[in-house]
This record gives C-alpha cells, sequence and structure tokens, in this order.
C-alpha cells in the first residue's frame, strides 16, 4: 500500500488529499462495487454495517473496513468477517485516511464509503447502479436517521425530497444542504481524480470532498428512495459529538476561507451574494452556538467573520430586527440567551433534550 503522504500541501493548513490515488484512477474491474468501512471504536455496531453490506441484492462487491487504531473490541468484531471482507489495521489517523486507505485497497469501478455506525438498505448498490450512464460520476440517494438501537427517529424525513439544488446549483446545496457518506454511489475514477478526502479535516469532511468533485467535472445524479440508514448515538468517538472548538478554535472559520478559495479559483462568479449570506447564516448560527457556551471571544471572531465575507448582514425575523436596532452583535449573543433560557425551562419542566 502507498503510503499516502508523498504528495501532500504540506504548507497549507487544508488540501492534504492523497496524490497518489490520481496514478491509479484507471485501475478498476468493472461492474465491481468496493464498499469502504471506516472504524474507529465502533464495536457495538460494526458487524451490523457490515452485515448490510454483504447482504446486498447486488452480489458483485467487495467489502473493505480499515481499523483506523481502535481501543475496543472493533477488531475482533471485524475478525470474526475476514474469510468474506478486506480488512487492514492501522494507527489512529482519522476517519479521511483510513477512507483514501481503503479506496487505495478497492478494486471496483465503483465505491461505496460507509460509517461503522450506519447502515445500507439491502437494494442501496443495485438501485443506484442501474441507472448510471456514461457522463454521470456519482448517483446519491436519501438517508433516514435512526437512534442508538436503530429504530427510525419520526422527526426526521428524507433530506432531498424537495431538489432544493434545482433552485440554488449543486455547489450550494452540497455546501448547505448536504449529503451524507453513506448517499452518493461514486466512480471511482472521480475519487481518484480528486486525491480522496483531505486529510487534514477533522469533521465536515463531505461538503469539502463533494465540491471538489463538482468543481473537477463530476457529474451528480439524484436517485429518489432510501438507500441508507444514519445513526444517532451517545458515543464519545462519533464525530458529530464533540466540540469543533475545545480542540480547534478556528475550525469553522478557517474551513469557510479554505471553500471560498476553492470555488474562487475555480470560477469566483459563483460566489455572487446568495452563496455570501448563505456562509453568513451558518457563521452565525455557529456564533450563536459557541456564545451560548461561554466562548465569547471566539463567538466575537465569528461575528468579524460574517461582516468580512458579507458586509452589511442581517439575519431573517426577529434576529434580522435585533441587528438593525442594536447590531449583529447583540443579535448573536440575545439568540444564545434565548437557547439557554429555552433549555433552562426544559431541565426544569422535562420537556424536551437541550437544542444544540
Amino acid at each position: 500500500m502507498c503510503s499516502g503522504r508523498d504528495a501532500h500541501d504540506a504548507e497549507g493548513r487544508f488540501g492534504r488529499t492523497r496524490e497518489s490515488l490520481r496514478a491509479i484512477s484507471g485501475e478498476c474491474k468493472s461492474g465491481l462495487v468496493s464498499i469502504i468501512i471506516p472504524c474507529f471504536n465502533m464495536e457495538r455496531f460494526v458487524g451490523e454495517a457490515i452485515e448490510s453490506c454483504l447482504g446486498q441484492t447486488y452480489q458483485q462487491v467487495e467489502v473493505i473496513v480499515i481499523d483506523d487504531g481502535s481501543t475496543d473490541d472493533s477488531l475482533r468484531v471485524i475478525r470474526e468477517y475476514e474469510s468474506r471482507i478486506t480488512y487492514r489495521s492501522r494507527p489512529n489517523a482519522g476517519a479521511c485516511v483510513a477512507r483514501n486507505d481503503g479506496i487505495e485497497l478497492s478494486k471496483g469501478e465503483f465505491i461505496q464509503f460507509l460509517d461503522a455506525d450506519d447502515t445500507l438498505m439491502p437494494d442501496a448498490i443495485e438501485r443506484r447502479l442501474a441507472v448510471f450512464d456514461d457522463g454521470v460520476g456519482l448517483v446519491f440517494g436519501e438517508r433516514i436517521h435512526t437512534s442508538d438501537d436503530g429504530s427510525p427517529r419520526i422527526w426526521h424525513k428524507p433530506p432531498h425530497t424537495e431538489r432544493g439544488w434545482e433552485d440554488i446549483g449543486m455547489v450550494r446545496y452540497v455546501l448547505f444542504g448536504g449529503l451524507h457518506t453513506l448517499e452518493p454511489l461514486h466512480r471511482r475514477f472521480w475519487a481518484c481524480e480528486v486525491g480522496g478526502f483531505d486529510e487534514s479535516l477533522p469533521k465536515s469532511q463531505e461538503p469539502d470532498f463533494h465540491l471538489r468533485l463538482l468543481l473537477a467535472g463530476c457529474e451528480f445524479s439524484f436517485l429518489p428512495g432510501v438507500v441508507g440508514m444514519q445513526r444517532h448515538h451517545s458515543s464519545e468517538t462519533r464525530i458529530a459529538n464533540t466540540r469543533w472548538w475545545e480542540s480547534d478554535s478556528e475550525h469553522a472559520i478557517a474551513t469557510w476561507r479554505h471553500r471560498i478559495e476553492l470555488i474562487g479559483a475555480h470560477d469566483a462568479s459563483i460566489i455572487d451574494e446568495g452563496l455570501q449570506r448563505d456562509i453568513a447564516r451558518r457563521l452565525t448560527s455557529e456564533a450563536v452556538h459557541v456564545a451560548r457556551h461561554g466562548e465569547i471571544d471566539l463567538a466575537r471572531r465569528y461575528h468579524d467573520e460574517i461582516l468580512r465575507v458579507c458586509p452589511g448582514y442581517r439575519p431573517s425575523g426577529m434576529a434580522g430586527l435585533a441587528t438593525r436596532v442594536f447590531g449583529l452583535w447583540v443579535a448573536i449573543r440575545v439568540g444564545a440567551w434565548r437557547i439557554q433560557l429555552r433549555n433552562a425551562v426544559h431541565a426544569m419542566t422535562g420537556s424536551g433534550g437541550s437544542a444544540t
């Protein structure tokens, strides 16, 4: 296996993709689908994830599991399937490194990524594979959310029902509407051409990966219908459960600057007023989020970045009124206070969980 570190952009914070993948972009077995599962301390769920891959109605699949330095019994569970899968164990380096390792091991014409705590529907591969044509590089479906025990979360509906990209364009959609890791079936060529996942990113890797695919010319196609289940659970190793500012206080600010740079280098006209407002709206939400946790200095830096991206930005609704009267900073602080108050009421009445 290649080391994958030979062509990183060492000077920049981002852009640590695996350039060695481009050299193998044309090496594949026609019709084969490689399903790649990175795993870190998911002994409770990784067996179910593997079973959902082995149980596909489309039989021409290879399942590749990369154990990313698990310290629980994940590797023992994975080894129970060693006669039916390919697996590797490596020191912990993050999900993006593990996924890129999986791409290097893969032989399929197509690639499916799956997190170790999620599962695929039995016909997930077959349905999307059937609609690929020569011009399509990625076909994505929908997901549903489940609780820790696998039961559906009734508040959730499939995310792509309204086909929002038709109004705002696919670039803005992948940045804000979001494609989850399990939803797309990829043509392997394109995953290799963009160097796989950016190994510098600890979370929110999908928007970066899908953005680079779009900018490289990969055509996306949508097939309605649920292809998998995303599990929500309280494990400390679940990336979505971590507070990014505890390890990297400037993560979101730096990430959005990087995305703007990627888009601008490709086509500056994409960075229009609508995109600027969308970014400002997302940064405002994150500013409120960190402010309610007492990170006031960081929230102020978010405030400054919002006005840099979109000068004169004003949110909608009551927050917009507060901004017009008192300024954006006061609106951010009021938003944080409202969430704190609501959570306090919930705690006293037992009427629900905390807002995020």
